[in-house]
């Protein structure tokens, strides 16, 4: 996969990305690790992840011969896989150290219930995983009309899974179309409609320009 060449106009200081679930399950840490395989290997930023599933996503990357980097005292703080560096320790250990060193900073929040108002309103874009099969769109349609009520413009709702009534009931409260998760089994390998997807949700806001892939 060919980097894309760096652009003048880049993020000036780390965009932190915020990505929360409505539900367990619902692909948080898989969206995590594919939009920061696109905004490293795809549009070339410097990129760091952590995720509040840390200790496990870490034992996982380990088996793929990523490179450790440990810290004063011996520690195993950070692993760089893919171009893309991840906190061994997870998010709360990261948010003093970034100052400016990444371009991008993706914090996988995992289930909504679990994350506080200051760690939401400390990020610059917001992505709410949710649900909008038959038996869970309910909730997911709740929480994603009060997150759009305090984070208006900042927050994205999104799904991998869906039905025609959630889709419609979605629509219905929101007054706007979900963005539907397409659904790859390797996040480091990008299929065109991921890559179609981070297109739409990162491109502009990266360079200042627009897409090179027609929607």
């Amino acid at each position: 996969m060919q980097k894309r060449q760096l652009f003048r106009n880049r993020p000036k200081k780390t965009v932190v990305v915020g990505i929360a679930g409505t539900h367990s399950g619902c692909g948080t840490t898989h969206f995590a690790l594919c939009a920061a395989n696109y905004l490293s290997n795809v549009a070339g930023n410097h990129v760091m992840v952590s995720s509040h599933c840390a200790d496990a996503l870490k034992n996982n990357i380990l088996k793929r011969q990523a490179k450790v980097i440990h810290d004063d005292v011996g520690n195993d703080s950070m692993i760089v896989y893919a171009n893309i560096t991840f906190m061994a320790g997870g998010y709360e250990a990261s948010q003093t150290e970034l100052c400016g060193q990444y371009d991008y900073y993706i914090v996988d929040f995992g289930q909504m219930d679990c994350v506080g108002e200051y760690e939401l309103q400390y990020c610059d874009r917001l992505f709410l995983a949710g649900d909008l099969s038959l038996w869970r769109f309910d909730g997911s349609i709740k929480s994603a009309e009060s997150l759009k009520r305090r984070y208006a413009g900042t927050i994205c709702f999104m799904s991998a899974f869906y039905s025609v009534e959630g889709m419609k009931a979605y629509k219905k409260a929101v007054k706007e179309q979900p963005v539907i998760i397409p659904i790859d089994m390797e996040p480091f390998a990008i299929s065109r409609d991921t890559l179609l997807l981070m297109e739409r949700l990162f491109g502009e806001e990266a360079y200042g320009i627009s897409s090179r892939i027609k929607k």
